[in-house]
């Protein structure tokens, strides 16, 4: 039998005021995702863009000129001049003193025929990336392109023969961390949202019982 100040006491249940509220738990990440989502659209906006040209792939593109650290530049390549051909452009972002920075390629594609529905066709001609480039000063894009048919699984060498667009933008800065941060701030809000709220559920459930 129990005895003493405890005896006959019922299990500690915290009031309603000392409860979590989820659903302003659930506001704060909202707020900070708008936040960063916010960050990362600023970020994402030209500071500077270099004028869209055409150029012969045999000498080197540029200069592409920086004034501070960890310049993001985002790099548009364009090959419009295939019929039933593939080219694979490798390009090596160098420094002043010819030093790669780092490299990346693209495919581009272009593919026609006729089947019992008509004629038909089908292309890739753009390639996007972005690129960090770490210092101030000049940097120069050099490319090295292969080409073949569409069916061909080898190509051959047309650096020297070859024209591709090129377009670069310099960004006020970088957007992926921000971006991906606001992604995940807005899902956690949205499912404690979810939890206070059971607005999506009640939706669907309203939406069943119709």
């Amino acid at each position: 039998m129990n005895s003493g100040p405890w005896a006959g006491s019922q299990p500690y249940a915290p009031d309603e005021d000392e409860q979590i509220n989820w659903g302003k738990v659930a506001l704060v990440f909202i707020g900070f995702a708008i936040l960063y989502l916010a960050t990362a659209f600023y970020f994402d906006i030209n500071d500077n863009e270099l004028k869209r040209t055409v150029v012969s792939t045999s000498k080197p593109y540029g200069p592409i000129k920086t004034t501070k650290n960890n310049t993001v530049a985002a790099i548009t390549l364009t090959d419009y001049n295939l019929t039933n051909r593939w080219t694979y452009v490798e390009t090596n972002v160098v420094n002043e003193q010819n030093v790669v920075i780092t490299s990346f390629g693209g495919k581009f594609f272009q593919e026609s025929g006729r089947d019992s529905e008509g004629p038909w066709s089908e292309s890739a001609t753009l390639s996007d990336v972005k690129i960090t480039l770490p210092k101030p000063g000049n940097y120069y894009l050099k490319f090295t392109v292969q080409s073949g048919g569409v069916y061909a699984s080898t190509g051959t060498d047309v650096t020297q023969n070859s024209r591709i667009g090129v377009e670069v933008s310099l960004k006020k800065g970088a957007s992926t961390l921000y971006t991906v941060l606001g992604l995940i701030f807005l899902v956690i809000g949205v499912v404690l949202n979810e939890v206070r709220h059971r607005t999506i559920i009640t939706m669907i459930e309203n939406f069943t019982d119709d």
